[in-house]
């Protein structure tokens, strides 16, 4: 774009600078003098690229960059607009209407300038350059190799100039026609329309309670779109009308109230979106209050807690410590079977947890299962809490399972009882014991179950899952047994069918509760619809900021690092890395796409940690908002836990800026 603005000034520039040669007398030092100036404003930057770095290190790192992508040619640039205008973030109708606006102000000020020969009022050459450096802009985005919709932002300092450009175009004393206003008009809300058509989707933890922020907006149970569109039709048909008029010899003054709707469209809509925008992003906060949010998160940061969503994120500081008690002289493992068990048995899992490929909602690509590639090329599946497909334990857990555990729980103290079965295939039910719940839990919001399989319920976007049915049942005391008095339906944030923790808020349970057990029931014959507990607990939890701190070295993925300021990201340092001791990923989704571009096919950090040491996903919830899945939280534990840091010999070597040792493969 400086390029632009230079070729856009060239014939003026050209023109100042001979004149000004002249008057010095001309000579070639007279000329550098007037060049040098304009050639420092255009290469300064060079000294920020090459403050620390190769002329060589820069070339090597564009040519690894593009082999390894995404790397887009030229003349694929549509792929950026069919993003645009696509069904996920970067097609949000934020987006497309500050674009879509932008193409309608150049069209409209380039017919004016060349229709009349000007706009009234605005100096010729600073309009048509204006306009020449934004259209000549459009052109020099297709040489960027990353087809990203948010370079679109780089257009907003030339943005506001063409608009203002289009207001003064647009003004009552420049279109003076009511039929042309209204046309204009019309045009106008039909880009509107077709931007709102768009969801109000916003990255990551920033579309947390967003209205429409998972479809377009609404009106009286419409899109806005449609009715947009309607009102645009309306506004041509009465353009249409004046259109005859004035063909009859009546033209005249338009009416008022012509007048009044076309005076300043562009500011009323623009107007009009931005507020809906900062809107909904207040009706988020208030909504997610006294959860995580945007806005709670930055008033947090004015106030002295700018740590943001670590402050938030609870995580289980010892999982095998809360299980709840059973009632009576039952032990833990017995207790699990104690009030009926139909095919339930210790290793009833299936062999693989790798959760489903699932296609998004609203994605325009489908994504595929988590995992890396081997020397073969074959794609290798990992359940995302780190259990590998048809893992077994070598030594039997506490009621004889062979199953590994998720999230540090240990197979010694944990019970497992599980529904799936191969051949024949016969209904399961599970009613397990009841179990003393405390008298006082205000310190421990949750009640939570460890699960895998497939458990009935209900999306996000309130669509029923397909799955077995699993109710955990709050019971009073009453003579020798329990009488139950509330059934809760665990939120389950999947993915299935891996390993996750089912929750329920402890604030929906009654206060005269005192006991609880799980009743599970299989009676789907599909093989793949089976259900796997362990017991209930109520885990004690901390915040992530005080268990990873400010100084612990942190892999951050770079999707969701923003929202984890007080963090310290492991550092390099000569070629060396500190081994980071935990992993921050995005949600489910979002790990998938990162797993990928940082792994080992991608040169990422997640293939280079790999190889000294694994990831141990934690039990993670949000607070207040326990049915979200913020992402997640690993410890990384060392395959060989004596590993000592290396030592690092330094010397200082002269070298030529085009030197390099050779390619990286």
């Amino acid at each position: 774009m400086a390029v632009a603005a230079l070729l856009a000034g060239t014939r003026p520039l050209i023109a100042i600078g001979i004149k000004r040669a002249k008057q010095l007398g001309g000579g070639p030092l007279n000329w550098a003098a007037l060049i040098a100036p304009i050639l420092a404003s255009g290469t300064a930057v060079l000294f920020i690229i090459f403050y620390d770095q190769t002329l060589a290190a820069v070339s090597e790192a564009s040519r690894l960059r593009t082999a390894i992508g995404p790397s887009l040619k030229w003349y694929e640039e549509m792929t950026r607009y069919n993003d645009l205008f696509g069904p996920a973030t970067d097609g949000s109708l934020a987006r497309r209407f500050a674009v879509l606006m932008l193409v309608f102000a150049i069209a409209f000020v380039g017919v004016s300038l060349a229709r009349r020969g000007g706009i009234p009022g605005v100096p010729m050459g600073p309009a048509s350059r204006l306009l020449g450096i934004t259209v000549a802009s459009f052109l020099f985005l297709t040489l960027t190799p990353t087809k990203w919709t948010h370079h679109f932002g780089a257009f907003a300092g030339v943005a506001a100039g063409v608009a203002a450009l289009l207001a003064v175009a647009m003004a009552p004393t420049v279109l003076k026609s009511a039929r042309n206003r209204l046309v204009t008009l019309s045009v106008l809300l039909l880009i509107t329309a077709f931007a709102m058509t768009g969801t109000n989707r916003w990255w990551h933890v920033a579309n947390y309670g967003v209205p429409f922020g998972d479809r377009p907006p609404l009106l009286l149970g419409r899109g806005v779109a449609n009715w947009l569109l309607a009102l645009a039709l309306l506004v041509f048909i009465v353009a249409a009308v004046f259109h005859v008029l004035e063909l009859r010899g009546e033209p005249g003054r338009p009416p008022w109230w012509v007048r009044a709707i076309t005076t300043t469209p562009v500011l009323i809509i623009t107007g009009i979106v931005v507020a809906a925008q900062v809107a909904s992003m207040s009706v988020a906060a208030l909504k997610q209050y006294p959860a995580y949010s945007i806005a709670r998160s930055n008033i947090d940061a004015i106030g002295g807690e700018p740590c943001g969503l670590a402050r938030d994120v609870l995580v289980e500081t010892n999982p095998n410590s809360g299980f709840l008690a059973p009632v009576g002289e039952a032990g833990i493992a017995d207790a699990l079977e104690e009030g009926g068990n139909t095919s339930f048995t210790p290793n009833g899992l299936a062999p693989d947890l790798t959760p489903d490929q699932v296609a998004l909602e609203n994605e325009a690509s489908t994504l595929v299962a988590l995992g890396e590639q081997d020397a073969s090329g074959e794609q290798q599946t990992l359940d995302p809490t780190g259990i590998s497909p048809g893992e077994r334990l070598q030594v039997a857990g506490i009621n004889g399972s062979f199953a590994p555990l998720p999230f540090g729980l240990d197979p010694q103290l944990v019970p497992v009882l599980g529904s799936f079965q191969t051949g024949d295939q016969r209904s399961a039910s599970l009613t397990t014991g009841w179990y003393a719940l405390p008298s006082s839990h205000d310190d421990n919001p949750l009640l939570v179950v460890t699960a895998a399989g497939r458990v009935a319920g209900i999306d996000a976007f309130d669509r029923p899952i397909r799955g077995q049915q699993l109710d955990i049942e709050f019971g009073i005391a009453e003579g020798d047994d329990f009488a139950v008095i509330h059934t809760a339906t665990p939120i389950d944030i999947g993915p299935m069918p891996s390993w996750r923790n089912l929750r329920v808020p402890l604030d929906q349970v009654p206060e005269e509760a005192t006991a609880v057990r799980l009743v599970a029931r299989d009676d789907d014959l599909d093989p793949n619809q089976w259900l796997a507990i362990t017991p209930p607990r109520i885990p004690q939890l901390d915040t992530l900021q005080s268990i990873v701190g400010s100084d612990t070295p942190t892999m951050i993925d770079w999707s969701i690092g923003l929202a984890f300021p007080c963090q310290q990201p492991f550092v390099h340092r000569n070629g060396v890395i500190d081994m980071p001791e935990y992993r921050i990923a995005g949600d489910f989704e979002l790990k998938l796409g990162t797993d990928i571009a940082q792994g080992s096919a991608g040169g990422g950090p997640v293939g280079l940690v790999s190889l000294v040491g694994r990831e141990q996903p934690m039990a993670t919830y949000l607070r207040d908002d326990w049915g979200r899945d913020w992402g997640s939280l690993s410890r990384y534990v060392h395959y060989t836990p004596e590993s000592t840091p290396a030592d690092i010999d330094h010397e200082t070597v002269r070298r030529s800026g085009l030197w390099h040792p050779g390619p990286i493969r």
